[in-house]
C-alpha cells in the first residue's frame, strides 16, 4: 500500500470498537513477559558445536500478517489500476479495474464481518458503488460479444448489435467522466487505519488466536446464509438463484483472501469455487439479455416477428441453463463445514 505504515497503535486506544478490543484484551504480564535467552554454545579453540537439530518447516504466516501484507497488495493493484484507467479508458483497462476493485473488495468483504467497524463498511460500500458503476456498461459490453457471436445463425441480430454499440459509446463515456472523478486519499487512509488494527494482532498468540476464531466465525455465517439461500431456490423464480448467487459471492471472496491459510485449500477447490458462482452467473446473463431483448421490441415493435427465432432460442438456452445449475446445485454443500455455535452466540 503506498505510505502506509504498520506500526501498532498503543493498546487501549479511544473508539476502539468492542468486537476489535474484545479480541486485544490480553494480560499485560503475555504482552510484556521477555524472550528467554537462548543458551550459549561452546567457546574457545577446539570446542565442538552441538548437532544441529534437524531443519524444520518455515512456519505458517500468522493470519495477520496474511491478511495485512494481502490488503497492501490489492490497494497497490487498485490504485495503479485506478490510475490506467483514468490515463486511458479502454475496454481492456475498464476490465483490469473491475478485476482490481473485485479483489479489494474480497478482502473488505472478510474485513467487514470480522471489525464490524464504520471504517470498513463504508470503504467496503465505496468500491461496490464503484463497480456497480461499471456494471452497466460491462453488461452491455457481454452482450454485444454474444450477439456478434451468433450473427451468422441469426443475421437479424445486427439491429440490435447496432442499438448495442451506440449504447455502448454512451455508456463508455459516462462512464469515463465518472472513473475520472473516483478519489482515492479517503479510501487509503481507511485503508491504512485497517493494516494498523491488524498489526495489533501479530506477535502475540492470543490475539491471534481470536482474530482466526472471528475469521472463521465471519466464513462460517456467511455459508450458512448461502445455504438458507439455496435451499430457498424455486426453479420456478430466477431471483431465488440470484438472491443465492449474491451471498455465494460474498462467502467465496472470504474464501479466496484466506486461502493460503487453510490446510488443503488448493487452486482446484478454488477453481470449484468459481465454477460454481459462474453457472450462476451465466444464468443471470442470460436473463439480462432477454430483459434487453424484450425492452428493444417494445421500443420497435416491428422487429417482434423478426426477433421472434432468437427469443425462442434465449428461453431453451435458460432452461438448459437453470437444468445445469439444479443439477449441481447441492455441490455447495462440500466446499465448507460450519463449525456448531453455542446458544450464546449469535446466529
Amino acid at each position: 500500500m503506498e505510505n502506509v505504515s504498520v506500526s501498532p497503535t498503543p493498546a487501549g486506544a479511544h473508539g476502539e470498537p468492542a468486537a476489535v478490543a474484545a479480541m486485544l484484551q490480553v494480560p499485560d504480564a503475555d504482552l510484556l513477559q521477555p524472550r528467554r535467552a537462548e543458551p550459549a554454545g561452546p567457546r574457545g579453540p577446539g570446542a565442538r558445536m552441538p548437532e544441529r537439530a534437524p531443519a524444520e518447516a518455515p512456519p505458517a504466516e500468522p493470519l495477520s500478517s496474511h491478511l495485512a501484507g494481502s490488503l497492501r497488495r490489492r490497494w497497490r493493484s487498485y490504485w495503479q489500476e485506478l490510475r490506467r484507467c483514468q490515463k486511458g479508458f479502454t475496454e481492456e483497462s475498464v476490465h483490469e479495474l473491475r478485476v482490481a476493485t473485485r479483489r479489494l473488495i474480497s478482502e473488505l468483504v472478510l474485513l467487514e464481518g470480522v471489525f464490524q467497524t464504520a471504517a470498513v463498511q463504508d470503504a467496503y460500500r465505496t468500491l461496490k458503488r464503484r463497480l456497480k458503476r461499471l456494471g452497466e456498461l460491462r453488461d452491455v459490453h457481454v452482450q454485444r460479444l454474444f450477439i456478434e457471436e451468433r450473427l451468422t445463425r441469426f443475421p437479424e441480430l445486427l439491429l440490435l448489435r447496432e442499438h448495442l454499440v451506440r449504447k455502448e459509446r454512451r455508456l463508455e463515456k459516462e462512464a469515463a467522466r465518472a472513473v475520472g472523478k473516483f478519489k482515492t486519499a479517503k479510501l487509503q487512509k481507511q485503508l491504512q487505519a485497517l493494516v494498523k488494527m491488524l498489526a495489533r494482532f501479530s506477535g502475540n498468540a492470543r490475539r491471534e488466536s481470536r482474530l482466526a476464531a472471528a475469521v472463521r466465525t465471519a466464513a462460517d455465517r456467511a455459508f450458512e446464509e448461502t445455504v438458507r439461500r439455496r435451499q430457498a431456490v424455486s426453479p420456478a423464480d430466477l431471483k431465488t438463484v440470484h438472491r443465492t448467487r449474491v451471498a455465494f459471492k460474498r462467502f467465496r471472496y472470504m474464501i479466496e483472501t484466506i486461502a493460503p491459510t487453510l490446510p488443503g485449500f488448493d487452486a482446484q477447490k478454488l477453481r470449484a469455487l468459481a465454477l460454481y458462482q459462474r453457472r450462476m452467473g451465466y444464468l443471470q446473463d442470460a436473463e439480462v439479455l432477454e430483459r434487453t431483448v424484450a425492452n428493444f421490441i417494445a421500443r420497435h415493435r416491428a422487429t417482434e416477428a423478426l426477433l421472434a427465432s432468437f427469443r425462442h432460442y434465449l428461453l431453451r438456452r435458460k432452461a438448459r441453463l437453470l437444468r445445469q445449475f439444479l443439477k449441481t446445485a447441492d455441490q455447495l454443500y462440500t466446499f465448507w463445514s460450519a463449525k456448531p455455535r453455542g446458544k450464546n452466540q449469535s446466529t
